[in-house]
């Protein structure tokens, strides 16, 4: 058995876990250890007496973030994770065991980065009533300035993108201003910079300031904001690992160098295990399960989401660990009602993978091309003020 720390994952302590409220003192969390055992299985576990816990619900949600369905394709190994169990031994210990192994990929992947072009963008405010008419004003005077018709299509113009959203909404008998506060978004990409400089963008946009809706009060930001910077596009791809020089190992206080060779077994592109798509297994009556209230979901259901480049993969599991639990989960959490939860965001998904882990109680989902934009998507230039994807857990 070895010990090794992981450094980025401190969701398994806590970070970004749904059910931080019930985290006492959530705030220096402790990294978690893995205790991996010869038998494959490993043990999630944390120094004592440091902030965070590790509880079977926190290494659910971490691992339901990091996959992207039923294999997990890595350098050294395709992880079958179809029977992955996930159990606690203790305060702060939880064994992950069930994954099979499978021979890896004969390919490795590549994350490309190019550059996509310049983007800008100038954030205002819209305080108390008719909110959403209020952003469609300010969008209809804005694209009439920058030579864009008004029904926004920006086919044939110097703008690849030029996006308004309208974020949040004033509560009903706010009791402060920021309890009226929402925020306007414009947001625009162009292959060249001068489509987007000063004079072409931000002095347009800000010198309609008086002749724009009632209340209209821009971010000082927009000093910053509004001048174009440049970009990066993401594309993902294959390279044979043959044209890869093998992983080489310095040792401190030696000259030593270990030169850790290729897999001998790998599993040629053509033979790569697919990710699995379908519906609830033997869905069970939703009515059998007699009277039912509406509560938000997320009172009941457990989850994390996350970017895969121009994709968002999503898991969620219900907090209780029954059988009845995972029967109504499972049933409930269907491609199609995932659709209608996302409402006007899933015209933005190409397609939805879907996928259930029934060990863990869990239904995952990757959201094809929710991040798309400004050429491969991705992080760097999807126009989603959300774009590494964190809210749709």
């Amino acid at each position: 058995m070895w010990y090794a720390p992981l450094y980025a994952p401190l969701s398994k302590t806590g970070g970004f876990f749904s059910g931080f409220k019930s985290i006492e003192n959530y705030y220096d969390l402790a990294f978690p250890i893995a205790e991996v055992h010869a038998d494959g299985t490993s043990v999630i576990t944390k120094q004592p007496d440091q902030n965070g816990i590790v509880s079977v619900d926190t290494v659910r949600s971490q691992l339901v973030y990091e996959i992207q369905g039923r294999y997990y394709y890595n350098p050294d190994v395709i992880a079958d994770l179809t029977t992955v169990k996930v159990t606690s031994e203790g305060k702060d210990r939880v064994r992950v065991a069930g994954i099979k192994g499978l021979p890896p990929p004969e390919s490795l992947k590549v994350s490309i980065l190019a550059h996509g072009g310049y983007t800008a963008e100038i954030n205002a405010f819209a305080i108390g009533l008719d909110i959403p008419e209020k952003a469609e004003s300010w969008a209809r005077m804005t694209r009439h300035r920058l030579g864009v018709p008004e029904n926004g299509d920006v086919t044939g113009s110097k703008f690849e993108t030029l996006a308004f959203q309208c974020l949040g909404v004033c509560e009903p008998n706010p009791h402060s201003q920021d309890a009226a506060t929402a925020h306007v978004r414009l947001f625009a990409q162009a292959k060249d910079y001068e489509t987007l400089a000063v004079e072409n963008f931000k002095d347009p946009v800000i010198e309609n300031l008086i002749s724009a809706y009632p209340g209209f009060t821009p971010s000082l930001e927009y000093h910053r904001t509004g001048t174009p910077k440049p970009f990066l596009a993401y594309f993902p791809g294959l390279i044979p690992r043959g044209q890869v020089e093998p992983v080489k190992v310095y040792l401190l206080d030696s000259n030593e160098v270990i030169s850790i060779p290729h897999p001998a077994f790998v599993t040629p592109v053509a033979q790569l295990p697919k990710q699995q798509n379908y519906e609830p297994t033997n869905p069970v009556d939703l009515t059998s399960f007699g009277e039912t209230v509406q509560i938000p979901l997320g009172y009941q259901v457990y989850g994390r989401s996350g970017d895969k480049g121009a994709n968002v993969n999503c898991g969620l599991f219900p907090r209780g660990q029954s059988q009845e639990e995972w029967d109504w989960f499972r049933t409930f959490m269907s491609t199609p009602k995932l659709i209608e939860l996302l409402g006007d965001d899933a015209k933005a998904v190409e397609r939805i993978e879907r996928v259930e882990f029934p060990e863990v109680h869990a239904v995952h989902f990757v959201l094809v091309g929710l991040l798309s934009g400004g050429g491969g998507g991705g992080v760097g230039s999807t126009t989603r003020p959300d774009s590494l994807g964190k809210v749709y857990l």
